[in-house]
């Protein structure tokens, strides 16, 4: 199944002090690095963000900046050319286990072609609207004609498979306690991110 992927990276971090997210590290990789190995086999990738990237990796900016995911999501979609359109992995940057939960989702998406997507649901019920897989059509579709605020008021109209993924694989970094839970940290060297997303496109 052929798909691209969506990874916003472009939040305040306002629970962090303004630390920016994808510029944490876990094991002195940057979390965006971590967010892009996890989607390194979709067709295209998109980050949404002030961020730089190498050949390879597209980069665009929600308009105005910091207006959240849903504007973040229309900016990436924006990149997808319509005959291209098949699904779109939306991966926040933030999620350091996400690549455990993405089998899971690949694997149902594939048994459901006629809905309009699968959402990974944690270990408490709970939808994470930014790491779910969406038929591109019906998302670009809900986003022109709903007008939402909201990633709940974007999925409302679409019909979803939710999909159980292992405890813990859902968890993103929204306060420094969450970041010491998750072994996520500064990063100490202000090249790193550059020289990840450099390795990750050579």
């Amino acid at each position: 199944m052929e798909f691209d992927a969506i990874n916003p990276a472009g939040g305040r971090g306002s629970r962090l002090g303004g630390e920016r997210k994808e510029r944490l590290v876990r094991a002195d990789e940057p979390l965006l690095s971590l967010a892009i190995r996890a989607t390194e086999s979709a067709r295209r990738i998109v980050i949404v963000g002030d961020v730089a990237a190498r050949e390879g990796v597209m980069t665009t900016r929600e308009d105005p900046p910091f207006a959240g995911p849903v504007a973040a999501i229309a900016a990436g979609l924006a990149q997808i050319p319509r005959e291209d359109e098949s699904f779109v992995l939306v991966l926040a940057c933030d999620v350091p286990d996400a690549v455990k939960a993405l089998p899971y989702l690949r694997r149902q998406v594939g048994k459901e072609r006629s809905a309009d997507g699968v959402i990974a649901v944690d270990e408490h019920g709970v939808d994470q609207y930014l790491l779910a897989i969406y038929s591109t059509h019906s998302l670009r579709h809900a986003l022109r004609t709903e007008r939402p605020s909201s990633m709940r008021q974007v999925i409302e109209g679409l019909t979803l498979t939710r999909v159980r993924v292992p405890p813990g694989s859902t968890r993103d970094v929204d306060t420094w306690t969450d970041a010491a839970e998750l072994g996520v940290s500064k990063q100490e060297e202000t090249h790193a991110l550059s020289s990840a997303l450099g390795d990750l496109a050579s």
